[in-house]
């Protein structure tokens, strides 16, 4: 497309660059350069200098600034002489007001003894010299020093499980030790022991890891709640070192399997099952028959699959095979899928017309809706690569689809099953109540209502927050809005954290009355949220004067951990390297992944969000 010489709001394009961007000449006389998706799409309509406030010779603080340098930052000098570069909001909220050179701004510290730490003297950008009893010398921020959160170099600070506190105490030695199956060879600094295990193996391990009975092998056991489980037709009887397990076949034979081979489904059998690899009519019929008896219905074809230990592929070629579409439920794939499809009045089940060759579960054509039911091994990094979800979901926007994706591990949860339910329910207007913008009242919500709020009608539940905003009909809570300061970007003043409205309720115009009261009440220069694509659009953003760039607005995708087995979630904390090290998992040769996979959790990546940003 020729852009050239068009008019954009105030941006005339000059000529292309390249690769879809265009030189463009803003009315302020600001040479720039911008992608086409934004020329076209009407995100950007003048030069970025515009909306830049000046501020040039306002002091901040002992802070003057001198002129703007861009990247949402201003030249300022300070009034010892020292000139940097600060960031614009941090200048405005007052989180920045000098280089750092008047120690006199801060609790005078030198020559106090906090903890280990004799303070010697102050050394810039809030942060002290300081001299530990062990003779470290190193330079620990103020915060830290006068909260208590940093009481030695470290040489000597452990965490005791029972008190929760943090206490000193001096160097222990506990060379020749024994911690379970470890015996303390040496210490290596930096708080690590070698140790060497029963099995053999020679590992560092952390002191508290060891005092506190968390860690008591080298890891050669960390599969030990494994045991019991069973992969296809095998049943875990006993870890072993090397990340192995002895398992029982329903054949009767033991044999030696490596764990990620069970997790991953590429190890079913002894053996055996290369010479039983053919299935009769008369047994499927049999396995069909059972489940009948159990359920009271047929089984689906997704509800097959692990009861014949078969592929979907292979599944179906059985099927052709014996004639036995009409013995199974047919309408849907799944229940989960067939119960998803009762809330959706005509909803058609694997439809492959619209986005050909890929299938969507569940089409609702006279809505342009569509949902994906994503079974957590079929979708996870074991089967589906990282982008997956996120470009199906694009391949539909193109087509005017909206893509709702539902996770068996979400499914499986009852909690957010009940509020995916709704959310559902909501979408096709079930239960279905419309009021008016203008007959409720907005007024400030204390935490404990909107919490409470929160954790019935919003899909990811609460949120702490400090300024919570409600949206009242008749006396009844009805949506909420909520902010806080931004977790991820600090260049911005707030973030909108949640907003809500009560499931069978739609407000016209509430969340414009909520966000319209905010910027009355606490005037914020700029705002930032984030809206998760699996669900949502955020087309209610737009409406309320939020903008989003491009590409450039789309993070990416979100994973959680779990086990396609039970749909156990493993939190993103409990899974950093560090935290599965002291909870007895894995040693400091493999990665967070090797571990996870060891304990047979697997990646499931979400669609990741759009970013949409606010500026006064």
């Amino acid at each position: 497309m020729d852009l050239t010489g068009k008019v954009f709001g105030e941006i005339t394009v000059i000529k292309n660059v390249g690769q879809g961007v265009w030189n463009c000449l803003c009315s302020c006389g600001t040479l720039f350069e911008v992608s086409e998706d934004d020329l076209v799409s009407g995100t950007l309509k003048y030069c970025v200098h515009r909306k830049v406030k000046d501020l040039s010779g306002l002091r901040f603080g002992d802070w003057t600034a001198i002129r703007y340098i861009g990247n949402s930052s201003w030249e300022c000098r300070c009034s010892c002489g020292e000139v940097k570069s600060v960031r614009t909001q941090y200048l405005k909220d007052g989180r920045s007001k000098s280089c750092g050179h008047d120690t006199t701004r801060f609790n005078d510290l030198s020559g106090k003894t906090l903890g280990e730490w004799t303070v010697l003297s102050y050394s810039g950008n809030q942060k002290w010299r300081c001299k530990c009893s062990c003779g470290t010398v190193r330079d620990v921020e103020s915060y830290f020093l006068s909260s208590g959160k940093s009481k030695s170099c470290g040489h000597s600070t452990n965490k005791l499980a029972a008190s929760g506190n943090f206490i000193d105490r001096t160097f222990q030695d506990v060379t020749g030790k024994r911690f379970g199956e470890l015996e303390v060879i040496e210490y290596l600094g930096k708080g690590k022991w070698k140790c060497k295990c029963d099995c053999g193996n020679v590992v560092n391990r952390d002191r508290y890891g060891l005092t506190s009975g968390i860690t008591t092998t080298c890891g050669h056991s960390i599969n030990i709640r494994m045991i019991g489980q069973k992969f296809g037709r095998l049943t875990v009887l006993e870890p072993l070192s090397g990340y192995r397990a002895r398992c029982l076949c329903d054949c009767g034979n033991e044999t030696v399997v490596y764990i990620n081979n069970l997790t991953a489904e590429h190890t079913r059998s002894c053996g055996c099952i290369l010479e039983d690899m053919k299935l009769t009519r008369e047994q499927i019929m049999e396995v069909i028959l059972n489940y009948e008896k159990e359920y009271g219905e047929r089984p689906y074809l997704m509800d097959l699959l692990p009861l014949i230990n078969r592929s979907e592929t292979v599944t179906r070629m059985y099927i052709d095979k014996f004639k036995l579409a009409t013995e199974l439920n047919q309408n849907f794939r799944s229940r989960a899928e067939r119960d998803i499809g009762r809330i959706f009045e005509g909803a058609k089940a694997s439809d492959r017309r619209e986005i050909y060759p890929y299938e969507l579960d569940l089409f609702i054509e006279d809505r342009k809706l569509a949902i994906e039911y994503n079974g957590t091994f079929w979708h996870s990094e074991a089967k589906k690569e990282k982008y997956y979800h996120r470009d199906k979901t694009l391949d539909c926007a193109k087509k005017g689809i909206r893509l709702i994706h539902i996770f068996e591990y979400e499914w499986e949860n009852p909690g957010k099953r009940e509020r995916i339910e709704k959310f559902l329910k909501a979408l096709s207007k079930q239960d279905y109540r419309v009021i008016n913008g203008r007959d409720t009242i907005v007024k400030q919500v204390d935490f404990s209502e909107v919490d409470e709020f929160l954790k019935s009608n919003h899909l990811q539940g609460s949120a702490k927050s400090s300024t919570n905003i409600g949206c009242y009909a008749g006396g009844e809570l009805v949506g909420v809005m909520t902010f806080a300061k931004p977790r991820f970007n600090k260049d911005f003043q707030y973030e909108l954290l949640r907003l809500c409205f009560k499931h069978d309720v739609k407000v016209r115009g509430g969340a414009e009355k909520m966000f319209k009261r905010f910027i009355e009440w606490y005037d914020p220069k700029s705002v930032i949220t984030y809206c998760d694509i699996s669900k949502f659009t955020g087309s209610v953003y737009i409406k309320l004067g939020f903008k989003m760039y491009g590409m450039k607005s789309l993070t990416e995708p979100n994973y959680s951990w779990v086990n396609p087995y039970t749909n156990e979630v493993c939190s993103r904390y409990k899974s950093q390297k560090h935290q599965l090290i002291a909870d007895g998992y894995g040693d400091e040769t493999q990665s967070e992944v090797e571990i996870m996979h060891g304990r047979g959790f697997y990646r499931v990546y979400d669609c990741g969000n759009l970013r949409f940003e606010w500026n006064k």
